[in-house]
């Protein structure tokens, strides 16, 4: 009778470890573009906040995270691949579809730019330069430059391109008159003063 319950308890246990193994799915290399995966990672220039992508490719859509390093405050955007943080490391700056958005880290504080027309330009590459370009829906032939320390901003002609300084205090544009199809160079400096 022991010998039966040795046999019987041998075999349930044979019998419990196939059928687990049996369940497990077998990984293959196609099983990878189904993971999700973390993209666009960045740490502002103080470290206290950062930002990464999640893209989960079995939902149709990335999903923006900013938090700060303590885990005290975080935010979620969904379709949003990137932002890019402020030299100041108090704003993170992106784009969702026709809206540029500017959040203030660390509170509830957003700007926000609709009706932009493509995508924009962020220099943040001077001391304390945090200027922002893009173009308008309504204005398609201008290009606003705003500077997000002042808040000041300034429409210029569109150009067909456009070159700055190393540290983003200075601008070339290229522009292509209507009239003669001839080019012109339009210099500028960052600071935007009022109309």
């Amino acid at each position: 009778m022991i010998l039966l319950k040795k046999i019987w308890f041998s075999l349930s246990l044979i019998l419990s470890m196939i059928s687990t193994r049996a369940q497990r799915k077998i990984i293959d290399s196609s099983d990878y573009f189904s993971w999700p995966e973390v993209t666009g990672q960045a740490i502002s220039n103080d470290g206290r906040f950062t930002s990464y992508t999640i893209h989960d490719p079995t939902v149709d859509h990335d999903t923006l995270i900013l938090r700060s390093t303590d885990a005290k405050w975080q935010k979620q955007f969904i379709d949003v691949s990137i932002a890019f943080f402020s030299q100041d490391s108090k704003k993170a700056i992106f784009q969702r579809h026709d809206s540029i958005f500017v959040i203030s880290l660390g509170n509830e504080t957003t700007e926000l730019v609709a009706g932009v027309a493509n995508h924009f330009s962020f220099y943040n590459n001077g001391k304390n330069n945090n200027l922002l370009t893009y173009t308008l829906k309504q204005y398609p032939d201008k290009l606003v430059f705003k500077d997000l320390n002042s808040q000041q901003q300034r429409l210029y002609p569109l150009p067909e391109r456009i070159w700055s300084n190393p540290d983003g205090t200075a601008f070339l544009f290229l522009l292509k008159t209507t009239q003669d199809s001839n080019y012109n160079l339009l210099f500028t400096t960052q600071k935007i003063h009022p109309w």
